[in-house]
């Protein structure tokens, strides 16, 4: 009998246990409400939903259509379902609540956006995006369009300019450089010098013009002042071989008449005629 009272105290004590250790379950479109150690369940609030059984004292947040990606509702949020959306024509789906306009698409912004496939000779080659117009090329198309990649071209070659250009160019040069000379004779042969060594491009070299030493400059200088210098002393040689000399006046005759002297008559005739006796 002892024993057997035993048995019931320690069934009804683990009972007990099992009872106060157990959680509270609550159904679909529920969550588990707990006033001290008292556990209930109530309704998931507006916005929410619970779409299995949980022990769960929240709710899960229902979503949100993204409209401005072209996702809409198409089924509204419940307390035992989530939101449901679709994307708009041309659209595909993103995620949950939003849609994206693929490659090959364009979009077209605004309160309903739209999205459509990019007409040919135009592409789009990353997600919301515009289409855009394919390059033209001068030198030939290598690879074709297509609505998801752009035009691929052939490189530009690089055209050598012809002799006759470039003697023209140099011919330009030297006459346009042809009225300073006379005023900067050094000047100008250093100009002039470079004007005739250039090169013509990436790829193709001139053949150089006449290479000058580097004191060309400074002699043809000296040379002209020698020259000046050279008329300066022709002009004065000349001045003074030509210019007429003053006229010399007569001077006294060397026969001069004769001189009375005053004094004796005799003395005077012997001074003048000393070769009579």
């Amino acid at each position: 009998m002892v024993l057997l009272k035993l048995l019931i105290f320690t069934l009804t004590f683990y009972e007990l246990v099992f009872y106060l250790d157990a959680e509270t379950i609550c159904p679909k479109g529920q969550k588990v409400k707990r006033v001290g150690s008292v556990e209930s369940c109530e309704s998931c609030p507006v916005d929410n939903y619970q779409d299995e059984e949980n022990t769960s004292q929240n709710c899960k947040a229902c979503i949100k259509c993204d409209a401005t990606t072209g996702s809409v509702l198409k089924k509204k949020c419940t307390k035992e379902t989530n939101t449901d959306c679709q994307c708009r024509t041309g659209f595909v789906r993103y995620d949950d609540s939003s849609c994206k306009c693929n490659k090959g698409f364009g979009l077209k912004r605004g309160e309903k956006p739209e999205c459509s496939e990019c007409e040919e000779g135009f592409f789009s080659s990353s997600i919301n995006s515009k289409c855009q117009k394919w390059k033209e090329c001068k030198s030939g198309v290598k690879f074709a369009g297509k609505k998801k990649s752009d035009v691929i071209c052939n490189v530009d070659s690089y055209t050598t300019p012809t002799t006759s250009n470039e003697r023209v160019s140099l011919l330009t040069r030297l006459t346009s450089h042809h009225s300073h000379k006379a005023q900067n004779p050094a000047t100008n042969i250093k100009t002039t010098t470079s004007s005739i060594i250039t090169t013509a491009g990436p790829g193709h070299t001139r053949d150089k013009g006449p290479h000058l030493h580097p004191f060309a400059g400074a002699g043809m200088v000296l040379i002209i002042i020698g020259m000046i210098g050279l008329l300066v002393l022709t002009a004065v040689t000349c001045k003074l071989h030509f210019n007429p000399k003053p006229a010399v006046t007569k001077s006294d005759s060397l026969c001069r008449s004769p001189v009375e002297e005053s004094g004796d008559d005799s003395q005077s005739s012997l001074k003048l005629n000393p070769e009579e006796p």
